[in-house]
């Protein structure tokens, strides 16, 4: 959000961290309970190109 925000506006990479996060509490859960955990699909990182990188 803060390359997004700032002037000129920065190319970044996301690297989905929503899904990571989501990942890491089932993978947590699943070991305080004593299951198996369970495999996630996260997407690969993505290069966002923005204002700051030449044409």
């Amino acid at each position: 959000m803060r390359a997004k925000l700032s002037r000129p506006q920065l190319t970044a990479v996301n690297l989905h961290l929503d899904q990571v996060a989501e990942a890491a509490i089932d993978l947590l859960i699943a070991a305080m309970e004593g299951k198996e955990p369970q495999r996630h699909a996260i997407a690969p990182p993505l290069l966002v190109a923005r204002e700051s990188s030449a044409a």
